[in-house]
């Protein structure tokens, strides 16, 4: 179980202890772990349904109290209306002078792409118009609150009404940089933003939030309403059928895409790009349909700054409804040449969405970089696309939005590590037992598990740096234990690590790796980490599927056992 800056162990600790039946048992011992991942909502895990789930915040305060941080012009609100949603929460707004503009508004600061959203109904009149002043060209549309039709309008990405029940409607319009204002219109006629004495119409939670849709309605009163994976929050993922959740821990990411979502946006030659058109990973409907009209044209980023002589991973989301052959590329803008162009066919399904992932290094001197997803050399291609991501690293992290960020969206480092747990840490001998698949090695020290000291260097832990995995005991400045293991990527392995004083051994998937005899004394530890090293968070890319501390050393036939695959 889990919550904000917390993660609760309910299950047993793996401590040893004798059972009623004489044989060894596991005692009820906890270990609560603290949680970090910084200020930051960039963060997304996979949820218990196989969709990407994101931060989620209603950027609007008082969101449904009209006479508060809302403004009125020619215009007034009355509370207390039937609502939508069986309630009396909803407002009317009346037109209080004729041949006028009557609204009521409320300033915003959202910049990229948003969506505003909000529920109304017809009074005595029928027509409901939103304006959104902008940085930029300004977003407006009219709405149709008696035939359920959008009017005209102009500079949106998108726009709908939503028939409810009882004649009410959910209106979004979708457009960039909501930075300014926002107003709500009582109209008398399409096009117009008159209105007449008398004119009204019922309207009902307001909302705006970062990207390409409307996502369920989040009431906010002082302060914004937020949801979704927040700020501290562990990351409970599972895989695409929302089974087999873990506990996800990734180092900080940057997402240097600038419009991962909005793929119309990009550069199209002979393609067409249609905002909101199906499904995404994410569960609502984002996706970007692209269609070519000519064999081997393209999509592409013309412009992402980037380091020379660096690794990065590019990835995005994809599925292919006919075409084949598909091939994209990444060109140096700097030195004016190919990096490369790679196909990957051999990825997809057709009718099924695939996690396309593609890692390349940046060649001396390059700071600037075209990335290109070409459509097939030989037939027209039809595709759904979401979640374009580039980030530097020789592995894929989890899916980072951007909705218009130049310089990039960062997601800080998970952490997770429990103090003034010495009392489930074998002080004088233990065994410390992980089990998982590494994905990548760390650029930098790295821990996978394992008991450390705190404000010291003191650790017994399972490792990652540069190119090795290993095992170690360091009591201060002095190493009683280490040792390398040989591994294969992307396979399961078994660790255990036993350690007591003259006497060390570490087996792997039910083999003895190496054993030990130094008799200094085990360093007295007092937290348990993963993905940790004192606070400072690290940076390999690992799956564990178990970790247990045991408070005594198993014996060596114990320990095959136990690591046995």
């Amino acid at each position: 179980t889990y919550e904000a800056g917390k993660l609760y162990n309910v299950l047993p600790s793996g401590n040893r202890a004798p059972d009623n039946k004489g044989g060894a048992g596991y005692d009820q011992t906890r270990a609560d772990f603290d949680f970090d991942r910084g200020s930051n909502a960039a963060a997304t895990r996979i949820n218990s349904s196989g969709l990407i789930e994101k931060y989620r915040e209603n950027l609007f305060l008082q969101s449904n109290q009209f006479d508060t941080t809302w403004t009125t012009s020619a215009a007034s609100v009355t509370s207390g209306q039937s609502g939508y949603d069986s309630s009396s929460n909803a407002w009317l707004l009346n037109a209080s002078s004729s041949a006028t503009e009557s609204y009521v508004r409320q300033t915003t600061s959202a910049s990229g792409v948003n969506s505003f959203s909000i529920y109304a109904k017809a009074g005595t009149a029928d027509q409901l118009a939103l304006y959104i002043a902008t940085s930029g060209a300004d977003v407006y549309s009219w709405f149709d609150l008696t035939n359920g039709t959008t009017g005209s309008g102009a500079n949106h990405i998108n726009k709908t009404i939503t028939a409810i029940e009882n004649g009410w409607y959910r209106i979004t319009l979708t457009g960039l940089n909501y930075d300014q204002r926002v107003d709500v219109y009582v109209a008398n006629a399409n096009g117009s933003f008159l209105s007449n004495s008398g004119d009204n119409i019922y309207i009902q939670n307001a909302q705006v939030e970062t990207g390409l849709v409307a996502t369920d309605y989040l009431n906010s009163t002082s302060v914004t309403a937020k949801d979704g994976v927040l700020i501290d929050l562990p990351r409970i993922n599972y895989d695409a059928n929302g089974e087999n959740g873990s506990l996800l821990l990734e180092p900080s990411r940057q997402q240097l895409i600038p419009q991962s979502e909005y793929i119309a946006s990009w550069d199209l030659v002979y393609t067409t790009a249609t905002s909101n058109d199906a499904i995404s990973p994410e569960g609502v409907k984002n996706a970007t349909k692209i269609v070519t009209s000519q064999v081997g044209m393209d999509l592409k980023l013309t412009s992402v700054d980037v380091l020379a002589n660096t690794t990065y991973t590019y990835t995005f989301y994809i599925k292919l409804e006919s075409g084949t052959g598909l091939q994209g590329r990444f060109y140096d803008n700097t030195n004016s040449a190919n990096i490369e162009y790679y196909t990957y066919d051999s990825q997809l399904v057709v009718g099924e969405w695939k996690r396309v992932e593609r890692t390349f290094t940046t060649p001396v001197g390059c700071t600037n970089i075209q990335i290109w997803l070409l459509a097939a050399s030989s037939t027209l291609v039809t595709a759904h696309y979401f979640g374009a991501m580039l980030e530097a690293g020789s592995y894929s992290t989890s899916y980072i939005p951007n909705h218009g960020t130049s310089g990039g969206v960062t997601r800080a480092a998970d952490s997770c590590s429990v103090t003034g747990a010495s009392d489930v840490i074998g002080q004088t001998e233990g065994v410390v037992y992980w089990e998982g698949i590494i994905n990548g090695f760390a650029l930098t020290n790295c821990n996978l598990f394992g008991a450390q000291k705190s404000s010291t260097t003191s650790k017994i832990d399972f490792g990652l740096t540069d190119s090795i995995l290993y095992a170690q005991c360091y009591n201060g400045t002095t190493s009683l234990f280490f040792e390398t293991i040989t591994f294969d990527f992307n396979t399961t392995i078994k660790l255990a690590f036993a350690y007591k004083a003259g006497d060390y051994a570490l087996f792997k998937n039910g083999t003895l790796v190496a054993a030990g005899t130094n008799a200094t004394a085990i360093p007295a530890c007092d937290r348990v980490a993963f993905h940790d090293l004192w606070g400072a968070v690290s940076s390999g890319s690992e799956s564990a599927s178990q970790a247990t501390l045991f408070k005594e050393r198993l014996s060596n036939a114990e320990l095959a056992t136990l690591t046995t695959l």
